[in-house]
């Protein structure tokens, strides 16, 4: 009799545990909304994004929404369409364009669903825990995660890599996001378990398996923050980015860029311009033979500012752009974009006309845009000497551009690290604007303008490349290692002996 009332009370248990996260799902939404949604994003994308097809053919374009059309056949929650529509990404590829869950269901995930209790870092395709915020805390930081409830972690985070936006066929990118935040990316295609069966392999190479209950946003923030004093971020949050810096020892220098932004500055408070004007006089009168040029974890930013850069490391004239273009400067159903409103036609009615085909630039958005079609000359105290430039997934967007015309000029640089995140022949961005889909509520951030670069190879959908692939391995992420850095300080020193 005890053990029928103990199992009445367990299953119970789960049907309320269960009904709590159904009735977070909100409501389900009919077939004929479903397929509106989907006409609506094919048919925004056919009319705004700026180079949908540069990576995927409009048949194979085609054929996906058509496979995706074929699974409406039930009324269906906005996250189960949104796992139909995610794997779109990796059509578009085009990592400034992404397609993000409705803000329903963000706001439900960060405040009431229960999620997974641990910070990861993902090298060579593993899965390692970076920060244990779980209420288990023999379970080390280190470990290898081998499976998650039976699934391969592997696969896992692969997959979450498909179900999001990348520049072409790079993986760095998104993996860097990921692993930053793997936690939040989990329930958007993997669902929300209530606990987590683990199979790990410890720091000593033991394996266990442990079993640890899923845990809210906040505590998981509160839990860093006691146990490692850390500000958790989510993946679309940045730390503040640094000033611009310059370090001399004896002859090789560090300038690290942590931002291409029109606004940024050099760590003695002057604008880009001076700042590097000052820089590289200093590397000159020091004496510096090597230069190391550090772009990690560099968003992006403007045009302006690369040019500032590079006219100090390309030693001949140059120019950035080879087209700037967009296909449409109104657009239909505008109310969708909420929150730029009526007025945003407006806006791009008075900065893109039509020529031929597609909409260009006109001169006065030029202006803004920072676009320069003369040739950009050599700074005076342009840089000839042995040149490094380090990388990593976060290399994105202007930093990829970067890397692309260092690649074509700067013939003898040596690349260290990770392929960039940010593609160096094409980005796609410029103006970049979110709709919701007029039903589900999915979010679509569209991007109108397409600048390809003036590189002297073509694209062949990754990021630039490393010479040297180089990343920390779990140890040495743990105490802070700088192994990028110091494999190429070594490097230097073994080339100069």
């Amino acid at each position: 009799m005890k053990k029928i009332v103990l199992f009445i009370i367990c299953s119970l248990f789960l049907e309320i545990s269960h009904a709590q996260t159904a009735k977070q799902l909100g409501h389900l939404i009919p077939i004929k909304e479903l397929h509106e949604d989907l006409e609506m994003l094919k048919y925004q994308l056919e009319t705004v994004h700026a180079a949908l097809y540069t990576y995927t053919s409009k048949e194979e374009m085609d054929a996906a929404f058509a496979k995706i059309r074929e699974q409406l056949n039930r009324p269906m929650y906005d996250i189960e369409f949104y796992r139909l529509v995610a794997p779109l990404q990796q059509k578009i590829k085009n990592g400034h364009s992404m397609i993000i869950p409705s803000e329903r269901w963000d706001q439900i995930k960060e405040k009431e669903l229960p999620i997974f209790p641990f910070d990861t870092y993902w090298v060579n395709n593993k899965l390692y825990i970076l920060r244990n915020l779980s209420n288990d805390e023999s379970v080390k930081p280190g470990s290898l995660i081998k499976t998650i409830n039976g699934e391969l972690a592997g696969d896992i985070f692969n997959e979450l890599i498909d179900n999001w936006t990348s520049d072409g066929h790079n993986r760095t990118f998104p993996a860097f996001q990921i692993s930053s935040d793997f936690s939040n990316f989990y329930p958007n295609i993997k669902g929300v378990p209530l606990e987590f069966e683990i199979e790990l392999e410890d720091v000593n190479g033991v394996a266990r398996s442990v079993k640890v209950k899923a845990l809210l946003n906040e505590t998981l923030n509160a839990i860093a923050l006691s146990r490692y004093g850390l500000k958790r971020l989510p993946w679309y949050m940045d730390e503040d980015s640094n000033a611009i810096s310059l370090k001399i020892s004896n002859e090789t220098a560090v300038l690290k860029v942590p931002t291409f932004d029109e606004g940024s500055k050099g760590d003695d408070g002057n604008k880009y311009p001076k700042f590097y004007e000052a820089a590289f006089q200093k590397i000159r009168t020091t004496g510096v033979k090597n230069l190391i040029l550090d772009l990690r974890d560099n968003g992006g930013g403007d045009p302006k500012p690369q040019l500032a850069l590079l006219s100090h490391l390309i030693n001949e004239p140059i120019v950035l752009y080879r087209k700037v273009y967009g296909i449409t400067n109104q657009i239909a159903h505008i109310d969708l974009y909420e929150k730029h409103g009526a007025a945003l036609n407006k806006r791009l009615g008075k900065f893109l006309e039509k020529k031929g085909t597609i909409y260009t630039l006109k001169e006065s958005a030029e202006k803004k845009f920072g676009l320069v079609w003369t040739p950009t000359q050599p700074a005076p105290n342009v840089f000839t000497g042995n040149l490094f430039v380090l990388t990593n997934g976060r290399s994105f967007s202007a930093t990829g551009e970067v890397a692309g015309m260092l690649k074509s000029y700067q013939k003898d640089a040596v690349f260290v690290g990770e392929e960039t995140g940010g593609n160096p022949t094409q980005n796609t961005s410029g103006v970049m604007i979110m709709m919701s889909l007029p039903n589900s509520k999915i979010r679509v951030r569209q991007s109108l303008i397409c600048f390809e670069t003036n590189v002297n190879f073509d694209n062949d959908g990754y990021g630039a490349k490393p010479d040297y692939p180089v990343k920390n391995t779990i140890e040495q992420e743990l105490i802070g290692e700088d192994s990028v850095m110091q494999w190429t300080l070594d490097f230097i020193n073994n080339r100069t002996k």
